[in-house]
């Protein structure tokens, strides 16, 4: 089976709509992402999960967490 695409630090921050630095800050933190080659990626699922993880919170709290 073909391994999925990975994503880069910068398009993962575009699809989240977060900086770059904020979704290394993620990715350190162990939320997220695998470290290949001195770059962080991370997978489509990782992405789609914290998002909706992001938008649920937001509805909860009633304000933009990130």
């Amino acid at each position: 089976m073909p391994r999925a695409k990975r994503l880069s630090t910068a398009e993962a921050a575009d699809r989240l709509g977060v900086s770059e630095r904020q979704m290394r800050a993620l990715a350190k933190s162990h939320w997220i992402g695998k470290k290949e080659g001195g770059a962080w990626t991370f997978t489509e699922t990782e992405i789609r999960k914290l998002d909706e993880e992001r938008k649920t919170h937001q509805k909860r709290v009633g304000f933009n967490i990130m």
